[in-house]
């Protein structure tokens, strides 16, 4: 078996992981409760580990600046959710935004030419930016709780994507989730009305909560909806994908996270 290391602030997803057992992806998931990061990432090689999932956002910059080498995505937001150890030291990769994709696509939905609106700001809601106009989304609206915000968020994307950075108190808010096809919510605090949630609007929402309102509402609407325990589960098999440099399916996950 191979040891990964599973570093999350979640005590139920690590006493869940710790005791998952696959034969097939001949993995071992041992939680890590880090006081300093460098430490850990420097025992790493030494206690024969091929990596670690690094699942809490606040070790995230710090799993960053460990690493020898790193991928586009993870220079882009200077932060890492995945560590693999190879000879020539630690490689560092950011699959969040992906992971975010690929939920939605296993759901049926297709970025191409796609409307899509992000309420938050930082590194989450800049990978998610990237991985959609880099699939070919049409048009993207970043929500912020303030236009500088929003702008430094957004960044450079692909040509092809018509980009817009606005503020929460944008008065045309209304206006973009009535022609969204994709609405995002990165931030928890960031509510919509009633009204603008329909069968139209797929809804990705990172509250911790298992069926938040905005995500029960949808889900009456007849929208397809993913939630956290969603993103999790394709975040663990591109973090292993990534760390193994083998094939894992989310699926080995979805039982286990929904459960908790």
């Amino acid at each position: 078996m191979q040891l990964v290391a599973l570093i999350s602030p979640d005590l139920a997803l690590r006493q869940a992981l710790a005791q998952f057992r696959k034969p097939a992806l001949g993995v071992l998931l041992h939680p890590v409760t880090p006081t300093e990061f460098s430490v850990v990432a420097g025992s790493l090689a030494p206690l024969e580990f091929r990596g670690a999932l690094v699942l809490d956002e606040s070790f995230h910059e710090a799993a960053f600046r460990v690493a020898q080498r790193s991928s586009l995505v993870a220079q882009e937001t200077a932060t890492a959710d995945a560590l693999t150890v190879s000879y020539g030291g630690l490689i560092a990769e950011y699959t969040l935004g992906r992971a975010v994709v690929t939920a939605l696509q296993n759901k049926g939905w297709d970025a191409r030419g796609a409307r899509v609106v992000v309420a938050g700001s930082g590194p989450v809601a800049r990978a998610v930016c990237r991985e959609v106009s880099s699939l070919g989304a049409a048009h993207l609206t970043l929500l912020a709780s303030d236009s500088p915000t929003a702008e430094r968020t957004l960044g450079a994307l692909a040509a092809s994507t018509e980009c817009a950075a606005r503020s929460y108190r944008d008065p045309l808010l209304t206006s973009y989730f009535m022609r969204a096809d994709l609405f995002v919510r990165v931030d928890p605090t960031f509510e919509i009305a009633t009204a603008q949630v329909g069968p139209h609007l797929s809804v990705v929402d990172f509250s911790a909560e298992p069926m938040s309102r905005l995500r029960q509402q949808a889900s009456n609407a007849g929208a397809t909806t993913v939630g956290r325990r969603d993103v999790q589960a394709h975040q663990l098999a591109l973090g292993l994908e990534s760390i193994l440099s083998s094939r894992v399916s989310a699926g080995e996950f979805l039982g286990v996270l929904h459960s908790l």
